[in-house]
């Protein structure tokens, strides 16, 4: 008989797994009525711009950049084991000759914004 035993427990790991998974879908679930600006994993720039401010993206409608990635690096730091992955683009009236320069330059600017905000750039890839 199993009288005595005590109940299986779960891996830590395997519950903070389950909590990140849940926190993210949390982070990037649109609201009602949601456009693309209003995701949690969106952070908008000026037209050729690669620097975040406060009205960074407002002229396509993708503004709240900081705030983005202020929620981001709050979640990240409640679980030490998460990465961070940017995945850094220009739009597709870019030049190619300037596209991936700018997006490289997007991306530091975003791992510059979280690394301030706490979040160690060991922990964020920028592609």
């Amino acid at each position: 008989g199993g009288a005595g035993r005590e109940p299986p427990c779960a891996d830590p790991a395997d519950l903070e797994d389950l909590a990140i998974r849940a926190g993210v879908r949390s982070l990037l679930a649109p609201s009602p009525g949601s456009t693309l600006s209003s995701l949690g994993n969106v952070v908008g720039f000026e037209f050729a711009g690669v620097d975040l401010d406060d009205e960074a993206g407002s002229e396509s409608g993708i503004c709240g950049g900081r705030a983005t990635l202020r929620r981001w690096a709050r979640f990240a730091s409640r679980h030490e084991r998460l990465r961070l992955r940017v995945d850094a683009h220009v739009g597709p009236t870019a030049p190619p000759a300037v596209a991936l320069r700018y997006a490289r330059l997007r991306g530091a600017s975003v791992a510059r914004e979280l690394d301030s905000l706490g979040l160690s750039l060991d922990r964020i890839d920028v592609a």
